[in-house]
C-alpha cells in the first residue's frame, strides 16, 4: 500500500477509528511506563495505585484494538461472536421496541476471546497461555483493580509489594503474549508466501536473536511457570 493510499485510508471513517484505537493502545502503554518510572523515583501509595490502574487500562485498550482488528479482517463471525466483538446487545423495552445497550464483559474472559478472534483472521489457532504465572498475576491484578475501584475500607486502597510485582509481571506477560501471537501469524504469512525451509529457519534465527535483545532490555518478558 503506497504512502498516499495509507493517508487516504486513515482519512476514511474506518481509518480514523483504527487510528484512534491504535493511539489509545500506545497512550495507555506509555502511561504504564510513566507510572512505573514515577514509582522508581518516588514510591508512595498514590503512585502504586496509578501504576496498577494504568496496567489494567492498557489491557482494556489492547483488548479493544484486537477486537477492532478482528472485525476489520474477517466477515465469517457468527452473530453471537459479532455481538461480543462489538460489545453491544439488544433487548425489548416495555413498548416492544428494540433497544441497544453496551455489553459489559469481564476483562479476563474478554482478552482471551480477543486474542483468539484476532488470530483467527490470520487463519491461525492461538490461545492465551493461561497455565503460567503471568496469567495468575493478571488475574491478581484485576482483583486488586476492582478493590481499588470499589473500596470499602482504608486498607482496600493499599497496594502491597506482592501486588505491585504481580501487576508488573502481568504487564510483561501481556506484551509477551501479544508478541507470541504476532510471531505465529507472521510464520503463517511467510509459509503462504512460499518461503523455503531454509529461508524460514534463517528468519526464525533472526527473530530469536531479536527476541533475546528485547528480553534483555525489558521490552518483553519470558513466560514462567
Amino acid at each position: 500500500m503506497s504512502h498516499q493510499k495509507l493517508e487516504d485510508f486513515f482519512e476514511s471513517p474506518s481509518g480514523k477509528e483504527l487510528r484512534e484505537i491504535m493511539e489509545l493502545d500506545v497512550l495507555t502503554k506509555g502511561d504504564v511506563w510513566r507510572a512505573n518510572q514515577t514509582i522508581k523515583t518516588h514510591d508512595d501509595p498514590f503512585g502504586r495505585r496509578q501504576y496498577l490502574r494504568a496496567v489494567t487500562a492498557h489491557a482494556e485498550a489492547l483488548t479493544s484494538m484486537l477486537k477492532f482488528l478482528a472485525l476489520s479482517g474477517r466477515n465469517s463471525f457468527t452473530d453471537a461472536e459479532r455481538a461480543l466483538l462489538t460489545e453491544r446487545t439488544h433487548f425489548l423495552n416495555a413498548d416492544g421496541e428494540v433497544q441497544e445497550s453496551a455489553l459489559f464483559l469481564s476483562l479476563d474472559r474478554n482478552i482471551r476471546f480477543a486474542f483468539r478472534a484476532y488470530a483467527g483472521t490470520g487463519g491461525v489457532e492461538f490461545r492465551l497461555d493461561v497455565k503460567t504465572s503471568g496469567w495468575r498475576d493478571f488475574k491478581t491484578t484485576l482483583r486488586v483493580r476492582n478493590r481499588l475501584m470499589h473500596p470499602r475500607r482504608l486498607t482496600d486502597l493499599a497496594v502491597s509489594d506482592r501486588e505491585l510485582d504481580a501487576a508488573r509481571c502481568a504487564h510483561g506477560w501481556m506484551k509477551s503474549q501479544h508478541y507470541r501471537m504476532t510471531e505465529v501469524m507472521l510464520e503463517k504469512i511467510l509459509y503462504d508466501k512460499g518461503f523455503t525451509a531454509e529461508d524460514f529457519a534463517a528468519f526464525k534465527e533472526q527473530r530469536a536473536q531479536q527476541n533475546k535483545e528485547w528480553i534483555a532490555t525489558g521490552l518483553i518478558v519470558e513466560s514462567s511457570d
